[in-house]
């Protein structure tokens, strides 16, 4: 007979029961992606679906729930899938051109002029996913700007080029051209948010004149600017196994939101009165960084729990993860192919779980320890499918980073904050973030140097991957069921 708990993980009941829906959700639309031509049958499989619900909650039968919501995940994922297929074969058929409208996102990349034209880059959104823009403009023409809208007529790529994953569309060649359709108005929440990035960007500069690569990754860390720092950087955190701490993710929103937090109850407010102005200001930061997947998730994450404050309710992790990964995946299936997202939702789960095992455990001397160890273990899969590369030395540079990571987003916010009272006042915030960005940086290229600190290999298969959780999961199993025998003992 099986346990109460696996009995319940079964029916999709409590916390494990979550864990079991967004696991079946992710197997649905994984499938749903990778299913080619066969997308246009997702009507098919939508009724599928809806009978299996009805049925299957009728007579009672065995993982109905399991059923219907891996084919819910297949049938979303198969339209979006489908959609996609269309567009590129509408966008590549025939020998003229490809023309539409797209939004200009960052990052903007901009060439060097070369035989009186340079080249021009940016990135947009196109049938349901990402696309990369590449165009030759004049040189003394107008060159792509975040918030506007472009007319552009090319050619585009139906599989990622070398090293890439992104598609792209080629504005170059007869018939080809990249114009300015429409830019965003004086007062539109596009150029409002475009003006307040580079005014926060400019104050987090102040008094750092003498050390402008040192400001560079303070806004990187902090605005997620990553366009501003050079590739051999990028490179030496890359090997360190730290380049996530200079993409704006999960981190840098619940340090944010805990400093809101903690403004409001300073000015007097009551931790449930402090909850509705705290998240406003939460999601404002989200959209001024360019509301990126991570981000997003962990402000959805930090709404739900504290929501959980205003109905006097102990915040639950574990739920609020399953409860936004359950709607951002619905609302867009595609997120499960963006390396970004599944990155941020896998390592946050693994810390979650981890977190649970932790406290049980009264483990606040280790804590942090396993909580490093379980987000290095739940990315390391991924970074080997996607990089081909493991990152051992990630172990040891995050047990540093990530603290110190932390000490700069919170300098590096106060210090902007404060450049509008003080400018004496920034300057010594904006040093002390630069101070840390430094230590980081001194940190990385020790690690990096460590022999087999960073390992290429031969880029993992979904099998390898799925064994990897398995020798994982099963780890963590014989560690919680070791805790929970320790504490039945006390």
């Amino acid at each position: 007979m099986p346990s109460e708990g696996a009995a319940k993980f079964l029916r999709m009941e409590g916390q494990a029961g979550l864990l079991f829906a967004c696991a079946a959700l992710a197997a649905g639309e994984a499938c749903g992606l990778s299913a080619g031509r066969l997308s246009d049958t997702w009507p098919a499989v939508a009724l599928a679906a809806a009978c299996t619900a009805l049925f299957g909650h009728a007579f009672a039968l065995p993982l109905w729930k399991a059923a219907a919501v891996f084919l819910a995940g297949l049938a979303l994922s198969m339209r979006v899938e489908s959609s996609r297929i269309e567009a590129f074969d509408a966008a590549t058929a025939g020998a003229a051109p490809f023309e539409a409208v797209f939004d200009v996102r960052e990052p903007v990349s901009i060439g060097r002029p070369k035989n009186g034209a340079r080249w021009v880059s940016f990135s947009t959104c196109f049938a349901g996913g990402r696309l990369r823009v590449v165009a030759s403009v004049p040189a003394g023409g107008r060159t792509p700007a975040a918030g506007e809208r472009w007319r552009c007529a090319g050619w585009i790529s139906r599989k990622p080029g070398e090293g890439r994953r992104t598609p792209e569309m080629w504005a170059r060649g007869r018939g080809s051209f990249a114009r300015l359709e429409s830019e965003p108005g004086p007062f539109s929440p596009r150029r409002l948010l475009a003006r307040a990035r580079a005014g926060l960007s400019r104050r987090m500069g102040i008094g750092l004149d003498h050390a402008p690569e040192a400001a560079d990754l303070n806004r990187a860390i902090l605005l997620g600017e990553r366009w501003r720092l050079p590739r051999r950087l990028k490179d030496m955190f890359a090997s360190a196994g730290v380049m996530h701490v200079f993409a704006v993710s999960g981190l840098h929103v619940m340090v944010v939101a805990q400093m809101l937090l903690a403004a409001m109850l300073l000015c007097g407010a009551s931790l449930r009165g402090a909850v509705l102005p705290t998240l406003a200001a939460l999601w404002a930061y989200a959209a001024l960084i360019g509301m990126s997947p991570s981000a997003t998730r962990a402000a959805a994450m930090a709404s739900i729990c504290h929501l959980a404050h205003l109905f006097w309710r102990r915040p639950d992790y574990l739920s609020a993860w399953a409860a936004a990964f359950i709607v951002f995946h619905v609302a867009e299936p595609s997120l499960l192919a963006d390396v970004g997202s599944l990155l941020s939702f896998t390592v946050m789960l693994g810390i979650v779980l981890c977190g649970h095992v932790a406290v049980r455990a009264r483990a606040r001397a280790t804590g942090f320890l396993l909580v490093t160890f379980a987000a290095w273990t739940a990315g390391t899969p991924i970074v080997a499918h996607v990089f081909g590369r493991i990152t051992p030395g990630g172990l040891l540079a995050n047990i540093v980073a990530i603290p110190v990571a932390t000490l700069s987003v919170t300098f590096g916010a106060l210090g902007a904050a404060a450049s509008f009272v003080s400018q004496a006042l920034a300057e010594h915030l904006n040093n002390a973030a630069a101070l840390c960005t430094k230590a980081m940086y001194g940190m990385a290229w020790a690690v990096s140097r460590i022999p087999f600190a960073d390992v290429a290999v031969e880029n993992w298969s979904i099998a390898d991957c799925l064994a990897w959780y398995a020798v994982a999961g099963l780890a963590a199993f014989l560690a919680v069921s070791i805790v929970r025998r320790r504490a039945s003992r006390l």
